[in-house]
């Protein structure tokens, strides 16, 4: 297919993008009416879209933005690299994301580099979101479960179970954390900056993977989706296909309500060669 919607709460269309090679976007939240779509955790809810190529990426946001123009051609102008996410990576994927922010500091100038997830971290910045989440699926789901009783999943099962566990009292930090995340995010993207990061830590786990390397794997990809997520930013995700084990994916996360100037940057960005064949708009 061209294009397909889905969900975005937790990363749910990041990052099915980033192991398949294609592209996807989580937009700013409250841009997309979520009317007629089941909530999960509304204050993180989403409807994002994935494409084969960037310029359908595009066309889709045009659609269901109701524009066909972003607020500027010149509106994003500057990039932050993300050093401490980058640092989630493994070795042998890090040096394959290195040519592609070259060619983006070739676009827009040398860039700067922040600690995005100081001074708490990427394991406690998903565990606010993971505590906030819960908090918001009880308020939607605990009757129905109670009542209903639904034949889960050993894995969905034990998800729903330890987010009806969640007390108030669990949770009461996390709106902090929530603010202190989004007004850093806010400060360094001002108004026309872009940050880049990777979408997720690595290629995609195995099917053989124990229980516990996959909940390891989950609590390092939250930490970097829940950036986007606390904050309600946009995020779209680029393919980055040279890793010989499976695509890799790309972030770049933009000012609130950029998401035409986000979705236009990545076509023009892929379009353009940048001496990167792993990125095309076609």
């Amino acid at each position: 297919v061209d294009t397909a919607l889905g969900s975005d709460t937790g990363g749910s269309v990041r990052i099915p993008a980033a192991y398949c090679g294609i592209y996807g976007i989580r937009p700013t939240h409250g841009r997309l009416s979520l009317d007629g779509v089941m909530p999960l955790a509304p204050s993180f809810d989403t409807v994002g879209w994935f494409a084969r190529d960037s310029a359908m990426l595009k066309r889709v946001g045009e659609v269901l933005f109701e524009e066909s123009h972003p607020r500027s051609s010149h509106a994003l102008k500057g990039l932050v690299v993300a050093d401490d996410a980058f640092a989630l990576l493994t070795p042998d994927a890090a040096r394959l994301y290195a040519p592609v922010v070259a060619a983006l500091e070739t676009r827009l100038g040398p860039a700067g580099h922040e600690t995005i997830a100081e001074p708490e971290g990427f394991a406690d910045i998903m565990l606010a979101f993971r505590l906030l989440q819960a908090r918001e699926i009880a308020v939607q789901h605990r009757t129905w479960i109670e009542t209903t009783r639904p034949r889960f999943g050993p894995e969905i099962a034990e998800r729903f179970a330890w987010a009806l566990s969640v007390t108030e009292e669990d949770a009461a930090d996390s709106p902090i954390l929530r603010m202190a995340v989004t007004d850093r995010l806010q400060r360094v993207l001002r108004d026309d900056r872009l940050i880049c990061l990777p979408t997720a830590p690595g290629i995609a786990p195995r099917l053989d993977s124990t229980a516990e390397e996959l909940v390891e794997h989950r609590s390092r990809v939250l930490g970097l989706t829940a950036l986007a997520g606390l904050s309600g930013l946009p995020q779209i995700t680029l393919p980055l296909n040279d890793h010989e084990d499976g695509p890799l994916g790309l972030s770049l996360i933009g000012p609130r309500d950029s998401d035409l100037d986000l979705m236009a940057f990545a076509d023009d960005f892929a379009g353009s060669g940048n001496e990167i064949g792993s990125l095309s708009s076609s």
